[in-house]
Order: structure tokens, then sequence, then C-alpha cells
């Protein structure tokens, strides 16, 4: 009894509960009988079918009744189509509390938007349009897309896709369009919402970021694809994440670009989110990245992998990458923060970059505790393209730990860890850092420390490692084919001199352990400033060289320095060095074995019953220093001494003059100094040193008030110094003439740096009375002591001075061409009132004058030498012939600046024939003047005429009686005439 009860009240309630819901099917065959059923009130749940139907709609549709559930179900997706004709903004409105809506096997073209629904699923479904969907918290709400293929259009919005809630993707496809200004697909989870997206491909079509994440409590992306993702805007050209916690696995990224941060994906948290506080994390997994290019604008910020910006942690595992071209940019991965990024088992190979910053890494505005590692990487191929301040792997600034476990400009306090890292054919346009630590004051320690490291080919290298404060360790390493820009330069001049392998500032450590180093190829070797300390121990240095010296221990010379070095059973093989090689070595300039300078050598450095094999040097085949101070302590010096001709060397202490030199000259005022005076360099134990860079020195005389110097003063020399052929004037006496050292080359500065010879000035009036002239030539207020010569030669007559002749009038008949061509050209650009003035008169007429005046004063000289009569002065100055054609010249400018005051017209308008007008110049009645002028300047011609017969026979020597034969011939006549001068003119 009880049990039928039971069943009878069950049943009672069901017929109660679905008396309540209405369900309706419906075919659907127009735009109106589809307005009708999604806004009708009589139905729970609706179902509407369009069977092999293409439904054209006109307007905008929006739907405010509650219904439970809507399905909009198609026979397929081919033939079962939603059509929005008239804007593509046009579409589907849901405004009401819908519980769940299905789209399947249908496409709809037109925009999509949720407002208060809790579920939505597309299945088999093509979308080409837009979507939105409501933007209020709820947990409740799940948008799903299985097998959902979207192709972006849309009336210029900024996201294509606009989705809040739980949203969950799979096997889907997402296409972009330029008519969206950023992301294909842009999710807000409202820090309390998750977005799934599985085996899905996304194509940003070079136009749209593929997914912007936002505020996500969590988002999975797996075995998805996206390709031709480019971020203009925020960055991440794959994958924007903000404020989001992320995984991606088995996902592969192609031919994506960011022109500001983040080729893959860009990540970061916004400080007034109220979660800044807590680190979010971001792990990509077992996934593949393929040519990333092209980011060009100029921001430090890059990343053609991944940048971080905030409070986010990014882990990647399994991760390779190649052909990544950062174009404008820099950097696979970038941080800005207190981040962290993580590589692990990471593999990439052809990455460049031209930009401040290092091509793997770059880091700026650290905070404590952001943090860089790398455990089991292999890099290869890395080019670095930028010329100044820049690195090619690593490029930090501070407050920032970097460990890479089985590089960089980087800031303290750092801490860069390498184990088991392999790198391999990394390239830099110029020399740049490599590994760089930078101390923001003298309390900060940077660490590096090296273990199983493995470099095989870094080239143009401004340094491998510059640290300025902090402990060096490498143990248990391999650095092979480091290489300077300086060794591919054809010329000495043209080395870079700042290139180091190993570059130390103050207070720093180095200790290298069981490492080989071959191959290396840079200025210096290993530089080390003051209270350093260096150990090498076990290792072996091998078939490299360095253009100055291998080891070089305080440059300054601090007399505070407590710098110490040590080597320790270890091997120098084959190294070569222009300053200080090592044992088994050789130098082409100074020290085989030891280049020091600092005073405090002798206190720190030891050498102590030490075999040595250097090869013939002598600048010092064992050591050279700049002073005996300077000299490393050697226990068995005496025996090496004996050994080795030109051991030991020292800086030249003094200049002298060479045996072969005169160390007295005499000269009259006016003559060159002769030039056999030479000199050389005596060095303290090394009496034979000569230099090999050039030297600068200056030339100087003791008494300036009675003599000078004229010529090259200041000069340089490569293989001796020799004074220089300068021409001395002055008085008659007996003066100093000295050579000052200005440069010293790779010398040090000494206090004897000059050499003075005796200089007598004979007396000119006493030892040449008739055949020598005795004049102030030079313009110093000194005379010279000189014998008149004439060029060309007199005719007849004795040469009384210097004379030569000039190209004054050929400047001037090149000037007057080219203003003539100026005139010309301007006619064809049309008359008016400044063209007739300046440009057609004054250039035209002065143009005219500099020729033809040139030409007439020349040749009325000629003929005032050869055709007058003798009784006339028949001397021509060269300033009155000036006169003459700036006089010329003269005339027609005074004219313009006349015709100027009185406002003369200088142009007419007129008519011609066809009754087009067109403009001339027409000038005052004074131009007639001016013209006149020009006529006269044509007596030119005749001056031409009777000098072009005129044939000079001028004999090289000069008769003894003071006269010489002139021969003029007449060809047009066939008349000889023959004069005789009856006394000696001046030429």
């Amino acid at each position: 009894m009880m049990k039928g009860s039971l069943i009878y009240f069950f049943l009672i309630s069901y017929f109660i509960l679905m008396s309540n819901v209405y369900s309706f099917e419906r075919n659907i065959n127009n735009e109106d009988e589809l307005i009708h059923n999604l806004n009708s009130t009589e139905y729970n749940i609706l179902e509407i079918y369009i069977d092999n139907k293409s439904i054209d709609i006109y307007k905008e549709i929006k739907i405010n009744n509650n219904i439970q559930k809507l399905l909009i179900i198609g026979s397929s997706k081919d033939s079962s189509i939603l059509r929005f004709n008239n804007s593509i903004s046009n579409g589907l409105i849901f405004n009401s509390f819908i519980q769940k809506i299905t789209f399947k096997n249908i496409t709809i073209y037109g925009h999509l938007e949720f407002h208060n629904v809790n579920n939505v699923l597309f299945e088999d479904t093509i979308l080409n349009g837009s979507i939105i969907s409501n933007d209020k918290s709820s947990k409740n709400e799940l948008i799903q897309m299985n097998n959902f293929i979207y192709n972006a259009f849309i009336d210029f919005k900024t996201t294509c896709i606009s989705l809040y809630g739980n949203v969950k993707i799979d096997n889907s496809y997402f296409y972009g369009n330029s008519l969206c200004t950023d992301n294909i697909l842009s999710y807000d989870g409202e820090n309390i919402n998750n977005i799934d997206i599985s085996n899905s491909y996304f194509n940003g079509i070079y136009t749209n970021t593929c997914i912007g994440i936002n505020n996500a409590n969590e988002s999975n992306i797996t075995s998805s694809i996206f390709e031709n993702g480019s971020a203009y805007n925020d960055g991440g050209g794959a994958i924007h994440a903000k404020n989001s916690y992320s995984f991606i696995k088995n996902c592969k990224f192609n031919n994506n670009f960011s022109s500001t941060h983040g080729g893959l994906i860009y990540i970061e948290t916004n400080e007034t989110n109220e979660h800044i506080n807590e680190k979010r994390n971001v792990y990509i997994l077992n996934s593949i990245q393929h040519k990333t290019e092209n980011i060009n604008q100029s921001s430090k910020q890059k990343g053609l992998v991944a940048s971080v910006k905030g409070n986010v942690n990014l882990q990647i595992e399994n991760f390779y990458a190649e052909d990544l071209h950062a174009g404008k940019g820099i950097s696979a991965f970038t941080l800005k923060g207190i981040s962290t990024i993580e590589l692990k088992n990471v593999k990439m190979n052809a990455i460049d970059g031209s930009n401040y910053g290092g091509v793997l890494f770059t880091s700026n505005e650290e905070q404590i505790g952001s943090e860089f590692k790398v455990t089991n990487g292999t890099f290869t191929n890395f080019h670095q393209y930028q010329v100044n301040e820049a690195s090619s792997f690593i490029y930090s600034h501070q407050n920032i730990n970097i460990s890479l476990n089985n590089f960089i400009h980087i800031g303290s306090p750092t801490k860069l860890e390498l184990n088991s890292v392999k790198i391999e054919n990394h390239f830099t346009k110029k020399d740049c850092t490599f590994i760089r630590c930078e101390s923001l004051s003298k309390f900060d320690k940077n660490v590096l420390i090296f273990n199983d490291l493995y470099v095989d080919g870094l080239d143009t290298v401004k340094e491998f490692v510059y640290i300025d404060s902090g402990d060096i360790s490498i143990n248990n390493s391999y650095l092979n084919r480091i290489r300077s820009s300086y060794i591919y330069s054809l010329s000495t001049d043209d080395k870079q001199k700042d290139n180091y392998f190993f570059r130390m500032g103050s207070n720093t450590n180095l200790s290298i352990s069981y490492t080989n180093l071959n191959n290396i190829h840079t200025y210096y070797g290993i530089v080390s400033r003051t209270s350093s300390n260096i150990i090498i121990e076990n290792c072996t240095f091998e078939y490299s060289n360095y253009d100055k010296t291998l080891f070089r221990i305080d440059p300054k010379n601090n007399i505070n320095s407590k710098t110490n070095f040590t080597v320790n059973n270890s091997n120098f093989y084959m190294i070569s060095a222009n300053n200080g090689g090592v044992a088994k070595t050789s130098s082409m300039n100074y020290g085989g074995v030891i280049y020091s300078e600092s005073k405090l050598t002798n206190s720190h450095v030891f050498f102590n019953n030490c075999e040595f094999i250097p090869e013939y040097n002598d600048r010092g085949s064992i050591s050279y220093a700049h002073c005996i101070e300077s000299e490393p302590y050697f226990s068995n010096a005496d025996e090496l001494k004996m050994e080795y001709d030109y051991a030991f060397s020292t800086n030249p202490t003094k200049i002298a003059l060479s045996s072969e030199s005169l160390d007295s000259i005499s000269v009259f005022s006016g003559e060159s100094i002769p030039s056999n005076i030479d000199d050389r360099f005596i060095s303290s134990n090394f009496d034979t040193m000569t230099f090999d860079d050039i030297i600068y020195f200056r030339v100087v005389i003791n008494d300036t008030n009675n003599a000078v110097l004229l010529g090259d003063t200041i000069s340089f020399r490569k293989d001796k110094c020799s004074f220089p052929q300068v021409k001395v004037v002055g008085n008659p006496g007996n003066y100093k003439l000295g050579l000052i050292l200005i440069t010293y080359g790779h010398f040090h500065k000494f206090e004897n740096n000059a050499v003075f010879v005796d200089l007598e000035i004979r007396d000119c009036i006493s030892e040449h009375k008739n055949n020598y002239n005795y004049k102030d030539i030079e313009g110093y207020g000194f005379k010279s002591c000189y014998k008149p010569k004439c060029s060309p030669a007199c005719v007849h007559g004795k040469c009384e001075d210097n004379n030569q002749s000039s190209i004054d009038f050929m400047i001037f008949i090149l000037v007057g061409l080219i203003l003539q061509c100026f005139s010309m050209f301007e006619i064809t650009n049309g008359q008016k009132k400044n063209s007739c003035r300046l440009f057609q008169y004054i250039f035209k007429n002065i143009g005219f004058s500099l020729v033809y005046g040139s030409m007439l004063v020349k040749t009325y000289r000629i003929y005032l030498i050869f055709m007058v009569k003798k009784k006339i002065n028949r001397s021509m100055k060269k300033k009155n012939m000036i006169l003459i054609v700036f006089g010329i010249c003269m005339i027609h400018l005074l004219s313009v600046f006349f015709w100027i005051i009185i406002q003369a017209q200088v142009y007419t308008v007129k008519s011609a024939n066809d009754h087009r007008t067109y403009s001339e110049c027409k000038y005052p009645s004074s131009v007639y003047l001016c013209i006149g002028i020009s006529i006269n300047i044509i007596v030119t011609l005749y001056y031409v005429y009777i000098t072009k017969f005129l044939k000079m026979n001028i004999k090289s020597e000069m008769l003894t009686n003071g006269s010489s034969d002139i021969n003029k011939i007449n060809s047009s006549n066939n008349d000889l005439i023959q004069k005789k001068p009856e006394s000696s003119q001046k030429s």
C-alpha cells in the first residue's frame, strides 16, 4: 500500500512539473518565421531547424523572452546558412536569461552577442562575423566551441571575439582580419574563470594577435598551432597574457611577429590589480617556435620568444626555436620588474638582433628577486648586428640572479651560473660584450660561476666577460674560437684597441681551473685592475694570439694596489702576442712572456724557479717592464740573462742623436736644414730599441724673437726620428735647434724626451755681395738670403727678383663663364623684374666683363712688352690689371643700383600674334653707356691679333753683357724682324 502511494505521488508530481514545460520544434524558411519564433513566449524549449536553406536577414534580431533552452540546428555547415546582409554588425542579440543556447551544423554570417546566458555551445559551426559575451562575473557561465570555424568579419572593432566566463575550445580554427585592430580572441576571466583550448588552430593573417588572455584564474592551451600572429599595440604576436595563470603544452608557433614585446608571448601583471602581490605562473612545455621576425621599433624591451613584465614566473621546458630575426629589435627573452624566466632543456638556433641589449636575454628596470635561469641549454648561430652598447648573448642591468645550468650585460648584485651549457657560432656586426656585469656601488659583488661550459665560435666580441667588481669561477670548461673584429682588419691602424678576453675591475677575483682555452684572438687577454687576485691552475692555453698581451695587471699603476697573480701547473703552447706572451710563446713587440707597467709588479707577481723557452726578441724575450721597479720577480733572473739575449727590457729613458747624425749645422737665413739629423731612443738596460709605431714630434728653435721655423714643424716617424727639412729664417747668430716628442706610441712618457743640435745662421751681406738678395719675402719680419729666380726666365737683361706667373686671370675667366651660363639658364624661366636685373643683366654683363676684360689686360701687357717702342715704360703691374677688370664690372653694378633708386622699369609685357602675352626685359636709355663699354672691350681682338703672330726664342742662358736675342716672326706677311735690345730690362 505504501509503495503504491509513493509511485502515485511521483507520477502526479512529474505531470505537474511537465505541465509547465512547453517544447516546440519548428522548421524555418524565411526571416519573418525566424523572428516570430525567437520572440515567442509560448515555449520553454525552442528547437529551430534550418533544413538545407540559406536565409537572408536584413535587420538585427533581439531576443528578449526567457527561453530555458534554444537550439538552432542545420542540416550541414555547407547547406544551412543564416546570413545578415545589410551590415556586418547586425546579428542575433540575446538579452534575456537563457539557460543554454546551441548552434549546430550551421553557418552564420553576422554578429552574435550574449547577455545573461549561462551556457553557449557551438558544434560543427562556422561563424563569419564577431562574438561578444556577457561582461558580468559568474562562475556558472560556460562557452563551448567544438569543431568550430571562425573567420573574423567585423566593423572596425578592437577585438574579433570577446568572451567572459568559462571557455572551452576544442578542434577549432580561428582566422583574423584587418578589420580587427587587436586580438582574434580576447578573454577576461575576471580572476575567477578559466579558459581551455586544445587541438586548435589560430592564424593572425599578419594583422592580429591570436589570443589575448586577461585575469584568467587558469588558462590551459594544449596541442594547438599559432601562425602569422602580429602584435602592433600591446605585444605578444601569438599570445598576450595579463594577470593570468597559464599552461601551454605541445604547441607550435610559426612566423609570429610583434612590433613591441614578445614575438611568441607577452606576459605582464598590472600594478593596479588587487592580486599584484601574487606571482603569476606561466608554463610552456614541449613546444616549438619557428621563424619570428621583423621587430622594427626602437624600444629597449623586446623579446622574440617571450617578454615578461611585473611579477611573473615564466618556465619553459623542452623547447626548440629557430630562425628568429629581430630586425631592429633585440633578444629572445626580455624581463622587466620582479619576474623570473627559467629555461630547461632548451635548444635555439639562428637568432639575431640589432639593438641595445643581448641576443638571448635582455633585462632592465629589474627589481630585487628577479631571476633568469637556464638548465641544459644549447644556443647556436647567434648574430648581434648592433654597433654600440649591446651583447651577443645576455644584457641586464641590476638586481637579477642569472643561472645557466646543464649570457649578457648585467647589473648588480648579480649571480650568473652556467652549468652544462653549450653555446656555438655567435656573431655580432661589431664588437660587443658577451657577458657583462656592472655594479651600482662599490659594495655590490657580482658572482659568475661557469661549470662544464662549452663555447665554440664567438665572432667580433668586444669582451667575452666584463665584470667591474666580484668573483669569477671557471671549472672544467672548454672555450674555443673566440675572436675580436680587429683580426679581420688588413691595416694595423684600424684595430679596435678595446677588445678583451676577460676585463675585470677593482676588487675582482678570478679562478680558472681544469679549463682549455684555445684559438682566442683578441687585443688583450686577461686584464685586471687594482686589488684583484688571479689564480690559474691546471689549465691549457694554446693556439691563440693577443695583439697586446695575454695578462695585463693593474694598467692604472695604483700605488695602493694589492693584486696578486698565480699560475700553477698550467701549459702555454703556441701563444703569440705583440707585448707579453707566455712560456713557449713569441712576442712581436715587447715582452715575450711579461709586459708590466705597474711599479708594484715586483711585489705581487712572482716566478719561482720557472723555465722559459722564449723566441728571440730584442725588446725583451722574457720580460718588458715600464721601469726596473715594475719588473716581476724572477728567482733565476741572472741565469736567464746569461742564457738568452735581451731577456729583460724596459721602457726608453731618454732620446739621443744617432752616431751618424750631424750635431751642428750652418745655413743662411731662408735655407732648409740638412736631412741627415737622426736620433734614437735609449732604455735603461737596452740601448738598441726602435719604434714600430708612429711617433709624433715637434721641431723648435730656442730664440723665437730672432728666428722662426717655416714648414712642417710637427712630423711623425716610423723607423727613426729625423729632423724634417724645415726652413730657417732669422737674424745672423747662433741658436739651438731641438726635436721634442709629442706622443710615445706603445711606450710611456719619459722625462728626457728632447734632443738639440747647434744651429748657425750666417751673414748674407758679407758672404754674398752681388748675386743674392737680402729681403723679407716670407712676411715674418726677418730677411731671407736668396738668389733671384724668374719663371718664366727673363727674355733679356738680368733677373733682379723672384717672379712667377699667376693664374688669377684664369680664375676670373672661369667665373665669368659660369655667370654667363646662369644668365642663359634664367632666360628659360621667364622674364621678371628681379630676373631682368640680377640674372640676365648683372650675370650676363659681369660674366662678359670678367672673360673679355681679363683677355684685354693680359694681351695688352704682352703688347706693351714686345710691340711698344723702347722709350715707353713697358711694365704693367698685376694690381693695375686687376683694377681695370673690376672697374669695368663696377660700372655695370652701379648702373643697376642707379635703376633701383630711380625705380626704372626693366621689363614690359607684350602681346604676340596669337594674342598671348609674354614679358620682355627692357632697360633705360643709360644702358647704352654700358653697351658701349662692352663694345670697347672688343678692342681685345686687336691685341689678340697682333700678339698671335709673335714667336719668341728665349735662350736658356743669359749673355754676359746682359742682353739676349729676341725673334719676332709675322707668319701672315712672311716678314722677319729682328730687334736687339739696347739695354737690359727687368723681367
